[in-house]
């Protein structure tokens, strides 16, 4: 039903315009505007992201629907969300999963995980990693429930002198 399509160059701005509606509502609650704003712009941008798909083993995909069901009718390559991993020796960073906020909790990002799983296990990779801000308690719940534990808290630079409060998640892979 779901499938995930590698992110060209060309289909950037239909990247950016779902990221405007799906991670911004996301954090939200977790940040005030001036501080949400100018850390979307520094993830959420041609330029950054044109450079973050050249590093070696980075790709994103779109999360599309495979066909439709009666609850969501949509074409068959209709981005619902959007995907980021980073492939280095033995470990797959997820570095972005995000859904369309009205398709939550119907099982999608369990299936997007699988398929991470499998694309991680099909490079070579022995676990996955991801950061999470200490606050996304949804998010974090669903890492934990997927098989991820928390590994160590760490704080990372963000832009405009703001700093990411993440929780480093792992899950072993057999």
């Amino acid at each position: 039903m779901y499938h995930l399509v590698p992110i060209t160059e060309s289909r950037l701005p239909e990247l950016l315009a779902l990221s405007e509606r799906i991670w911004l509502p996301a954090f939200a609650p977790l940040f005030d505007r001036e501080k949400l704003l100018s850390l979307y712009r520094g993830m959420y941008s041609r330029p950054v992201l044109t450079a973050w798909m050249a590093r070696q083993g980075c790709t994103l995909y779109f999360i599309c629907r495979k066909g439709s069901d009666e609850n969501t009718p949509q074409t068959e390559e209709q981005p619902i969300g959007y995907l980021a991993t980073e492939l280095t020796g033995t470990t797959l960073k997820l570095d972005k999963i995000y859904v369309d906020p009205t398709l939550q909790s119907k099982g999608i990002g369990s299936r997007v995980m699988d398929m991470t799983v499998e694309k991680a296990l099909d490079g070579g990779a022995s676990e996955i990693i991801l950061r999470v801000n200490r606050r996304n308690d949804r998010a974090i719940a669903f890492y934990l429930r997927c098989g991820f534990e928390i590994t160590r808290k760490e704080d990372f630079p963000a832009p405009d002198g703001y700093v990411y409060d993440d929780f480093l998640m792992t899950k072993k892979l057999s």
